[in-house]
C-alpha cells in the first residue's frame, strides 16, 4: 500500500535544492527544481522505504513549421 498526500501548490516554497513543505517543513531535493515556474499539482508519496515528491511545471515550447524535407 503506497501512502501520499497531496501538497497546496500555493504555499509550495522552492530553495535552492530545497522545498518548504507546509504540512513537513524543509525537504531536500536531489536536484535543483525551476524556480521561475509555477509548480501544479504536487504530490508526497511513501512506498514503505522511501518519500518520494512528485511536482508538474508547464513548459512553453516554440512552434516550428512542418516541412516535405527530412
Amino acid at each position: 500500500l503506497i501512502q501520499g498526500f497531496y501538497v497546496n501548490y500555493e504555499r509550495l516554497i522552492i530553495g535552492k535544492k530545497v522545498v518548504h513543505i507546509q504540512s513537513i517543513g524543509e525537504v531536500k531535493t536531489s536536484q535543483q527544481l525551476p524556480r521561475n515556474k509555477k509548480p501544479s499539482n504536487p504530490r508526497v508519496t511513501f512506498d514503505g522505504r522511501h518519500w518520494w515528491m512528485s511536482v508538474g511545471f508547464q513548459e512553453d515550447f516554440e512552434l516550428q513549421e512542418l516541412t516535405n524535407e527530412s
